[in-house]
């Protein structure tokens, strides 16, 4: 694991947050900054 892995969790960040959040946009915007910042936490620990 290493420089794809945080190619493939940025392709997903891309293709599933912008219908995510025209979804729920006000109600879970909290919910998906908090998301973000565990994905970008696993991109930079994850390969340890």
């Amino acid at each position: 694991m290493g420089r794809g892995t945080e190619k493939i969790v940025i392709y997903k960040l891309e293709n599933t947050l912008p219908g995510f959040m025209e979804d729920r946009l006000e109600e879970d915007l909290d919910f998906t900054n908090i998301s973000m910042e565990k994905l970008f936490d696993e991109m930079r620990w994850g390969d340890t």
